[in-house]
């Protein structure tokens, strides 16, 4: 045991492996989050997607030309800080694929009202 005082609830400090951890948890659970939303509004999960996809879009013109490894490394790095686990990632210019596990669990589902199915998993 440390003779170092801990935080107190009145004086909450939180380290960067907490604050990283909770926004890893927050970030896990927005595509069902978003799913929840288009449902509940009469859309379907691909329409919510392509509503993403359209905001996002523009951002993606830097990685015109680089390959399908340069843009799939990319998407495969947001999965991981968003709290997945890269469990392959290969490809060349014409053709990649990354296998990314560990996002939103079985729990996180049921809290954002979305089976798996709805949610197009």
């Amino acid at each position: 045991m440390s003779d170092q005082p801990g935080p107190s609830h009145a004086d909450p400090v939180y380290t960067d492996e907490e604050v990283a951890a909770q926004a890893r948890q927050h970030a896990s659970v927005l595509p069902y989050l978003m799913t929840a939303f288009a449902l509940e509004c009469g859309r379907t999960p691909d329409e919510a997607a392509a509503f993403v996809g359209r905001d996002f879009a523009p951002g993606w013109e830097a990685a015109r030309g680089q390959g399908a490894l340069v843009v799939v490394r990319s998407m495969a790095l947001n999965l991981v800080a968003a709290g997945g686990a890269l469990r392959s990632l290969g490809g060349d210019e014409g053709h990649a694929e990354a296998r990314v596990a560990g996002l939103a669990g079985e729990e996180e589902l049921a809290f954002m009202g979305p089976s798996r199915e709805e949610a197009g998993g």
